[in-house]
């Protein structure tokens, strides 16, 4: 259920006010398995979608797994949260009554001080008064233990009509983001999309305010739905996806990733239109840098940069002071992927963007025949795999970030260390459970 960014060229950019590149990571740089007990026991269950702190210390995380707490007996997935400084797991998310989800938990993320983590669940019992029976978006202060309900009227009332998801929390703790398909989160009379289409909402806390973020040209939410994708790190610009066509001036309905400035209330389109040689049904994913300077999408589209041959899903970086677009997904040599590129994911600054891809040709020696995490030196124009073996560097022996082409691998908000899923055993040199677990490793960047 989760939701989780020149000149235009497809070689290397050097961007005015970017330091110089710090080395790839290097043959075998070590990968840390993070989804583990707090005595250093896997998993016996599947773990995905990270979510990690600014400084690497903490990182969140969805498991199946039984064995990474005393007493996880639900058989259903559940959130943990592993301190790397301390070597500790803790299950920080428990109902009021059994302690146990029964439907799970989903969607965690983590504030860059990892005192805050939000989450989606189907639980009654998280809050007092929780009679809905629909999925809900919540906060959790980790710091006082107190939990708070966020997808919720301005005035406190739950909703109704329909689920809400995917939470992403400002670094202040003030704003958060989700989606949701409820009717009453809007006024009477004023929702287009009344077919239970998704919006996307901020929830001020400091207010207690919830807002509408997906809002069209005539102040109603667009007719088509429109899916939360998180908010900058200064709580002023709030993105989101969809391709309803009344959201901006002389829009044409094509797929693409939206800014709504929440202090001015201008929403703007950040990524290409059809006019432009954008394309709804090509356009599958897109995210923002927390200074919301930078946009990384992912297109099929080759009229984007000159020379796009590949005929391959690309991924794209847009500078949104510039304008420029730049193709992110190609080996050190300036060589174009071989196969298709998805999951992109960008640092602060927009020089390390991170992807996953089915490429065989962005480093030299791979062979595997999987997917693999890449990260891209925008500055140093360089390509890292970063899902190796432990051992040689070399090929990983399974597809990392395995997650049906969403893409959930994260970087640190200063590019410099990569939180994501692998099913390769031989990341790390004690990997024997089987299932898809959770590693850190360093990016070079």
């Amino acid at each position: 259920m989760r939701s989780r960014g020149m000149a235009v060229a497809c070689g290397l950019v050097l961007a005015a006010g970017w330091p110089q590149g710090a080395g790839a990571a290097g043959p075998g740089a070590a990968a840390e398995m993070v989804s583990v007990a707090t005595g250093g026991g896997q998993g016996d269950g599947a773990s995905d979608l990270p979510s990690i702190t600014a400084d690497g210390r903490y990182v969140a995380f969805e498991s199946v797994a039984s064995d990474l707490v005393p007493g996880d007996v639900n058989g259903v997935s559940d959130v943990f949260v592993r301190d790397r400084v301390l070597g500790t797991t803790v299950m920080p998310v428990t109902t009021l009554t059994t302690g146990l989800f029964i439907d799970g938990v989903y969607d965690a993320a983590l504030n860059p001080d990892g005192r805050y983590l939000t989450f989606t669940s189907w639980a009654p019992d998280l809050v007092p008064g929780d009679t809905n029976e629909l999925s809900d978006v919540f906060l959790k202060d980790l710091q006082t233990g107190a939990v708070e309900r966020i997808s919720v009227t301005s005035a406190g009332a739950e909703t109704t009509g329909g689920i809400s998801w995917g939470g992403q929390i400002s670094p202040d703790g003030r704003f958060v983001t989700f989606t949701s398909r409820a009717r009453n989160l809007l006024p009477p009379g004023r929702d287009k999309n009344s077919s239970r289409g998704a919006d996307a909402f901020v929830r001020d806390r400091l207010l207690g305010t919830t807002t509408l973020v997906s809002v069209a040209l005539d102040g109603l939410n667009g007719f088509r739905p429109s899916y939360s994708q998180g908010i900058s790190a200064d709580g002023r610009y709030a993105a989101f996806v969809g391709w309803s066509p009344d959201l901006v001036a002389d829009d044409d309905q094509a797929y693409g990733l939206f800014l709504r400035d929440l202090q001015t209330g201008v929403t703007t389109r950040e990524t290409p239109n059809a006019a432009d040689g954008g394309n709804g049904y090509e356009l599958h994913q897109a995210t923002m840098s927390p200074d919301a300077r930078w946009i990384t999408f992912e297109s099929k589209v080759n009229t984007l940069v000159p020379g796009d041959a590949n005929d391959s899903m690309d991924i794209f970086v847009r500078d949104r002071v510039t304008g420029t677009i730049e193709l992110v997904s190609l080996a050190t040599d300036g060589s174009q992927a071989n196969g298709d590129s998805w999951g992109e994911h960008v640092a602060d600054g927009g020089r390390c963007v991170t992807f996953t891809s089915a490429a065989t040709n962005l480093v030299p020696g791979d062979t595997n025949g999987k997917d693999d995490i890449f990260v891209r030196d925008l500055a140093a124009g360089t390509t890292t795999r970063v899902s190796v073996d432990h051992a040689s560097g070399g090929d990983a022996d399974g597809n990392s970030d395995p997650a049906d082409g969403e893409g959930t691998a994260v970087l640190r908000p200063d590019g410099s260390e990569i939180a994501y899923p692998s099913e390769a055993a031989n990341l790390v040199a004690t990997d024997t459970n089987g299932a898809p677990d959770i590693f850190v490793s360093p990016t070079g960047c």
